[in-house]
């Protein structure tokens, strides 16, 4: 066994572990438990809470962490009566403590978790105010503090090498939380740091960022927004912290990243799928606008025996016999993201899940509402020519907008969906902005919505629902977490509380666990009795 030079044991495994099929009796107990074995990943994790100490106070921060096994221990961890997984913890050959980016959580990057545990205990924690752990001020330096500490944890219940993998703004607080780390050498310190889609400093991210191109060029943009966030502790400058770091560092980023990195969305065993092909659309001969597409079968149609690549795909579509459901995902997803959602919608419905201009391998071309819009509505025109199916609409969060907007559209050109699903949806943008936790940092500026709520509709990204909703003419559902803290649950109600409807609503709160609810809405013309159309 080597030893560091800080006198701390080097573990390392020279086995490569390949991941076995479960077995029967693992699949057994899965199912006992309630974990779908499409989703084996799950298995062989627990979710735990650290606590660490505020900065400058007493106060405790809850950070939710999840601890996922390496693959040789998997099946152990599910069939064990009593399985100890702080044992495995303590007699690990490697860690890999992972930082996840800004507009994610600790639940956001199972398919990054499925590579890393062939080689790694795998630690992933979300900060304060994401997800379950506990809300408290956000600034760089009390986030770091509770990485630190949360690092300190980890080396407090293992001897193992640990590696710092982090992703985006995770990259961020990785390097400085690295940096932090050699000032304190009491502390082992990680063996290596990997830096995926890393920045130099914030106020340069803002600058080239899609969306901080909207506002680049307004004269106030450095003194309204790039100034605020420094003087309130958002500088999160990698090309200094990364200068006093002595350890490897390894740094991922692809050339055309944007949206997402350079997946290969035809590779669909890569995503553990079956029935399902990539494809693309032509949907604005003029621009040359192309969209990527997938076509998930209907989970009915699946057969053990037939490969991907052996699916009539054209013919399955054409049939008709099988309701559709042409999927609008976020403005922060692709097509590959929402799996698990994938599983549930697919033992109900044929899906098409297409990814926006300027999104994943979709054509990069210029983005505004009624550019993708359009975009869209020709989909749904060439899939409307491809099937006498019932054809449905699920939007989800900028994808309610997106599809709210469509079928207003549409219904001018003589097109009815057959419904309108909206997950997370919102009245406008602006409304969005005005709510959001991060942009209430700058609402106090005097030019606030001259430079920065105006210019989002003065450039075509207004997407307001409310005024697009009232021309819609198939059944809507309204699903809304009364708990969001990115899109508030009371912008979902600006919707079904406009007047028109009124006579055509009904409301279900729908409990999902003791301390967790939704509601959802459902909206219908005159001329529908029921939900049944939707449901």
């Amino acid at each position: 066994m080597q030893i560091l030079e800080d006198g701390r044991p080097h573990r390392r495994t020279e086995v490569i572990y390949e991941r076995k099929s479960l077995s029967k009796k693992v699949k057994k107990r899965l199912k006992w438990i309630g974990i779908s074995v499409k989703y084996e990943l799950l298995s062989g994790f627990r979710n735990l809470y650290v606590s660490v100490k505020e900065e400058n106070s007493n106060n405790i921060i809850s950070l939710g962490t999840w601890h996922m096994l390496p693959y040789n221990l998997e099946d152990k961890a599910i069939t064990a009566k009593n399985f100890d997984f702080d044992e495995a913890l303590k007699n690990a050959t490697s860690v890999l403590l992972y930082f996840h980016g800004t507009g994610e959580d600790r639940s956001s990057s199972l398919k990054k978790y499925n590579i890393f545990r062939y080689f790694f205990h795998v630690v992933a924690f979300d900060y304060r105010s994401y997800a379950d752990s506990t809300y408290g001020e956000l600034s760089e330096s009390a986030v770091v503090n509770d990485c630190v500490q949360l690092y300190e944890w980890l080396t407090r219940r293992t001897l193992a090498p640990i590696f710092i993998w982090g992703h985006s703004l995770g990259a961020a607080l990785a390097t400085r939380s690295t940096a932090v780390l050699r000032s304190k050498p009491e502390i082992p310190q990680p063996i290596g740091l990997i830096l995926e889609a890393p920045f130099t400093k914030m106020s340069d991210e803002l600058y080239v960022h899609p969306y901080g191109k909207i506002f680049a060029w307004l004269p106030w943009f450095e003194a309204t927004v790039i100034k605020p966030l420094q003087k309130n502790g958002f500088i999160f400058d990698n090309s200094k912290n990364i200068l006093s770091i002595e350890i490897p560092v390894m740094i991922l980023c692809a050339e055309d990243d944007r949206y997402a990195g350079s997946e290969n969305y035809s590779d669909i065993k890569s995503y553990g799928l079956r029935g399902v092909r990539n494809f693309y659309v032509t949907v604005d001969e003029k621009e040359n606008v192309t969209l990527g597409v997938w076509q998930i079968l209907p989970s009915q149609l699946l057969n053990d025996l037939v490969n991907n690549e052996y699916y009539n795909y054209e013919g399955l579509l054409a049939n008709g016999n099988h309701n559709i459901l042409l999927y609008l995902h976020g403005n922060g997803g692709i097509r590959s993201v929402p799996l698990e959602l994938y599983a549930i919608l697919r033992n109900h419905f044929h899906i098409i899940a297409p990814d926006y201009r300027g999104y994943a391998d979709s054509t990069k071309a210029e983005l505004t509402e009624d550019y993708i819009v359009n975009d869209i509505v020709n989909l749904y025109k060439w899939l409307r020519g491809k099937t006498t199916a019932r054809i449905f609409f699920w939007g989800h969060s900028l994808g309610t907008g997106v599809s709210t907007h469509t079928v207003s559209n549409l219904k001018a050109q003589n097109f009815v969906p057959s419904g309108l699903v909206l997950e997370t949806p919102f009245s406008s943008v602006p409304d969005v902005m005005e709510h959001h936790y991060f942009l209430k940092l700058l609402s106090w500026l005097p030019w606030y919505r001259a430079t920065m709520l105006d210019p989002i509709v003065h450039n075509g990204f207004g997407f307001e629902s409310t005024k697009y909703i009232v021309d819609v003419d198939c059944p809507i559902m309204i699903l809304h977490a009364k708990d969001d803290s990115i899109v508030p649950y009371e912008l979902a109600t600006k919707q079904q509380k406009i007047e028109i409807f009124q006579p055509k609503v009904m409301s279900l709160t729908i409990y999902l666990k003791p301390k967790d609810m939704a509601t959802c809405f459902f909206i219908w013309p005159q001329s529908y009795r029921s939900t049944r159309g939707i449901l």
